[in-house]
């Protein structure tokens, strides 16, 4: 009977062992795979961080490619040599510009792309002679910049039937007096 207890007392010790080596290869692989964890998250922070680089250079590059490009809307040019036609409409706004290139993106839509930046800025400030038309012009954005312009005038209709005075910029809002940039919106868009 003693040796019987004995015997099983052994394979107990054993069974404990056993069970504390197992915890203990548990553990190893646990911090292990723990470690791994953390060289992972290390390197996919790493990652997103070049890709966010990459992408704002790319946007960056996009906006200076973009720079003296203009956007006529709703305009039919009908099947002539659209960089005169192009030429001939903007000298009915009284400004005379050089243009690189005109191609109509789809029905009605214009990108001119001008020689340089003083020539789109005169444009730009004559295109008031166009009240009246339905025609636009508006600066040539990348997708990220009309994204952001599309969210502004969203929030000035919504600003607008609430009573309020609105006026959109570039990346900018002014309601009822009080100029907000898109930083700021953004912020506050993304605490809620």
């Amino acid at each position: 009977m003693n040796a019987g207890f004995e015997s099983t007392k052994l394979q107990n010790e054993k069974l404990v062992k056993e069970i504390e080596n197992i915890r203990k290869e548990l553990q190893e692989a646990r911090d292990e795979m723990k470690e791994k964890e953390e060289i992972w998250r290390a390197e996919r922070r790493t990652l997103t961080e070049k890709i966010d680089k990459l992408e704002n250079k790319m946007e960056s590059q996009e906006r200076r490619e973009r720079k003296c490009n203009i956007v006529i809307k709703n305009k039919d040019w009908g099947q002539n040599d659209k960089k005169n036609a192009v030429k001939d409409f903007i000298r009915e706004l009284h400004v005379d510009v050089e243009i690189n290139e005109a191609y109509e993106l789809k029905n009605k839509v214009m990108i001119v792309k001008l020689r340089d930046w003083e020539q789109k800025k005169l444009v730009m400030i004559n295109k008031r002679n166009l009240q009246g038309k339905d025609i636009y012009i508006e600066s040539d954005m990348t997708k990220k910049e009309r994204d952001i312009q599309g969210e502004l005038r969203k929030i000035a209709k919504d600003e607008k039937s609430k009573g309020n005075t609105v006026k959109i910029g570039y990346q900018k809002i002014k309601i009822n007096s009080k100029l907000y940039k898109w930083e700021e919106i953004w912020r506050l868009k993304s605490k809620n």
